[in-house]
């Protein structure tokens, strides 16, 4: 064997010691939501199924885990490891696993990103006096296409205790007003904070519609631009280009009309353009909301 077959060979044993002895996940063959181990019924019509008496799957302990939650269901097993909880579908393998809980991830932190269309994401961690533990807010989030929602809630869960409640929301496009359909415990949703959380990680487009001119007004702050289009002919008209550092973290914005003038509000500030979104002034307003 020449030097350079003796030296790759070497390296590749390195690699495969290092693999052996851990470089992958580190699984538990213990259960989470551990004093859990029947059905928890969060309304009549909405629950979850968990057993600590586990299933294998190739030789590692996985545990039921199955819910039906607002529209949404769910059947298949959850898997401990070091600092994730991993859910896995009832005909799905390792290989197919999501992070249901990472309690090492920090809020605006990605959970697991199934698609560019679905993703869970930390937005909340706090030390609850109920539970005595720490508790975790997870958005899940889905659309059908580009615009349809499939899902848009909030889930509270303790790695111990389980789901402690589950929330629907919506945002209205012209207000910016969230909404909460909630089944669980209602404690847990009801800090004025969780709503501008909501709106920071999931509001982006605000809208105003002047249906006798057949125009709408959108406001979008990860785009940073504030557009017209006339809806009946399907065109576009005009636009105004901002710095997306100074839009993509607005929690409150809106487009409303005064005096003839297109007037954005964007948190303690407020734009004035004409009907072709020329800017003409702008100004302080910290009590418009």
């Amino acid at each position: 064997m020449t030097p350079v077959k003796i030296w790759i060979s070497g390296i590749s044993f390195i690699c495969l010691l290092i693999w052996l002895q851990g470089c992958g996940e580190d699984y538990i063959n213990e259960p989470p939501f551990e004093v859990k181990k029947d059905t928890v019924f969060l309304d009549v019509d909405d629950w979850y199924y968990f057993s600590q008496q586990p299933n294998k799957m190739g030789g590692l302990s996985v545990y039921p885990f199955s819910y039906q939650i607002f529209e949404t269901a769910f059947d298949g097993f959850l898997v401990n490891a070091e600092s994730k909880i991993y859910s896995i579908g009832i005909d799905e393998t390792l290989d197919n696993k999501a992070v249901f809980l990472d309690v090492n991830k920090m809020p605006g932190d990605t959970l697991h990103k199934f698609s560019a269309f679905r993703y869970h994401l930390l937005i909340d961690v706090k030390r609850d006096e109920k539970t005595q533990g720490t508790i975790y807010y997870v958005l899940r989030r889905s659309k059908i296409g580009v615009k349809r929602l499939r899902e848009r809630s909030i889930w509270v869960i303790s790695p111990e205790m389980g789901i402690l409640g589950v929330a629907n929301y919506n945002i209205g496009y012209t207000d910016g007003q969230v909404t909460l359909d909630i089944i669980g415990d209602p404690d847990y949703f009801k800090e004025p904070e969780l709503i501008r959380k909501i709106k920071y990680y999931d509001h982006d487009v605000t809208w105003l519609v002047d249906r006798d001119r057949h125009i709408i007004y959108e406001f979008n702050k990860h785009k940073a631009l504030l557009s017209s289009r006339d809806f009946k002919a399907q065109e576009d008209l005009y636009e105004y280009k901002f710095d997306k550092a100074n839009t993509l973290g607005l929690i409150d914005f809106r487009i409303k009309m005064e005096n003839n003038m297109i007037k954005l509000v964007a948190g303690d500030s407020c734009f004035f353009f004409t009907e072709s979104l020329e800017l003409q002034r702008s100004a302080s307003c910290p009590d418009e909301y």
